[in-house]
């Protein structure tokens, strides 16, 4: 009998320094993005439940509204429009830096995990507005404005649900040719 070290079954020594197999490599791919896909489906459920509580607060329940002055409810509409479009910018910035990080990462497994950290991180920015609407439905009985923040959000989380194409062009160090 022989003791010589043999590699383990499904990986080769390119794996032992590692590189992976190419079944390992698409796992590793398809793992991280079911990871970001399964958080993005969450978001929208989350969404879809603020706008059945909304609905069903504003046909069911009478909110005592905090805010009765009309002046008073337009400096607050306008306060959090602003910070609804602030979190926006401030989602895509902070996506925009990560993905550079991605870019330059030294092995697949940084890249993956700089990805999947962009997508949630844009994902969870997306919803921003909506919460927004909410509390502005809450402390001033706005429906209209909460709609609107609401569809804002499902909006920016279709445009930045995770996409393979992307992830893959990301990975090879292209320029993707669909948004990320």
């Amino acid at each position: 009998m022989s003791i010589e070290r043999t590699p383990e079954p499904g990986r080769n020594s390119a794996g032992q320094a590692g590189q992976g197999t190419p079944v390992q490599r698409t796992e590793d791919f398809h793992a991280a993005l079911g990871r970001s896909r399964v958080a993005g489906i969450a978001f929208f459920v989350e969404l879809a439940f603020l706008v059945g509580l909304v609905a069903f607060l504003d046909h069911r329940v009478r909110l005592r509204i905090l805010i009765q002055e009309r002046s008073a409810i337009q400096v607050f509409r306008i306060v959090l429009f602003l910070a609804g479009a602030a979190s926006i910018l401030l989602g895509r910035f902070v996506k925009g830096r990560i993905l550079a990080r991605a870019r330059k990462a030294p092995d697949r497994q940084a890249k993956l995990g700089l990805l999947n950290q962009a997508a949630l991180s844009s994902l969870a920015a997306s919803v921003v507005p909506a919460t927004i609407g909410f509390v502005l439905y809450l402390l001033a009985g706005q429906t209209r404005d909460f709609y609107m923040l609401a569809f804002v959000s499902l909006l920016l989380l279709f445009f930045y649900f995770p996409r393979p194409a992307a992830w893959e062009a990301i990975l090879a160090d292209r320029t993707p040719s669909c948004p990320l």
